[in-house]
């Protein structure tokens, strides 16, 4: 159960964001929370509908901390004044990559939690050796 107040800047599902204007022990709530969405329209949702709090303090710009470049082949993310890239597959059901930043950002580590996806490392491909090269070493 999180502990929500009016102001709380919430995440909501549906990518919807916004702040608790009322809580659910208001009169006429009904159990629920009225959120202002940055919109401004104003909605009413029960807890279970609300992701988590936003701590305005620690939000920051993604763009500080990767270049994000889109082409025809995907979304390409490069790390900033990156010092360190661990990667934690102990746990079966929580696995995360952790990347540390030696830059003047407000975070230092940028961590990707990828959930019981298989990490693999791909290993670079073989050159065939040419059976047709015309040298040959001579003794």
């Amino acid at each position: 159960m999180m502990i929500l107040d009016r102001g709380d800047i919430v995440k909501l599902n549906g990518n919807r964001e916004g702040e608790i204007t009322s809580l659910p022990t208001d009169f006429m709530a009904n159990s629920h929370y009225e959120v202002t969405l940055t919109n401004g329209d104003k909605v009413w949702v029960k807890e279970d509908s609300i992701l988590y709090k936003i701590d305005q303090d620690s939000v920051d710009d993604i763009n500080n901390y990767f270049e994000i470049i889109y082409d025809k082949n995907g979304v390409h993310l490069i790390p900033k004044n990156l010092d360190e890239i661990v990667i934690d597959d102990d746990n079966d059901m929580l696995k995360s990559m952790s990347f540390k930043t030696n830059g003047d950002t407000k975070h230092s580590e940028i961590t990707i939690h990828i959930g019981d996806t298989v990490i693999t490392n791909k290993e670079p491909e073989k050159e065939e050796e040419d059976t047709n090269n015309k040298k040959h070493r001579i003794i």
